[in-house]
């Protein structure tokens, strides 16, 4: 099945990494497609973050004054973890020729 175009609007980082894994890669199903999207939508949300972050430093005072992690950073290591799971799920994290089921826990 051949689906070369995205279903949202994917930033540079995330385009350029759906043109690789489809070069790479066919899906046989339609929602694997729309998987790798939410994949590539993550890479871009990441990279948004780190720019955020590398901008404004790791730190940032609150509205006392008070040092606090950027909140940046807790949305950048939760759509990390979100694109390692769907890249698992996608089977990409492994050579074609090698398959795993995604762990339950």
């Amino acid at each position: 099945m051949e689906n070369s175009g995205s279903s949202i609007k994917l930033g540079k980082v995330g385009q350029e990494f759906r043109k690789g894994v489809l070069r790479e890669r066919q899906f046989d199903e339609s929602h694997d497609f729309r998987r790798l999207d939410l994949a590539c939508g993550c890479l871009d949300i990441i990279k948004e973050c780190r720019e955020k972050i590398d901008e404004e430093g790791l730190f940032i005072l609150d509205r006392f004054q008070v040092l606090k992690e950027h909140p940046a950073i807790k949305v950048e290591r939760e759509q990390k973890i979100v694109f390692c799971r769907i890249i698992r799920e996608l089977n990409l994290d492994l050579p074609a020729e090698d398959s795993r089921p995604p762990k339950l826990y």
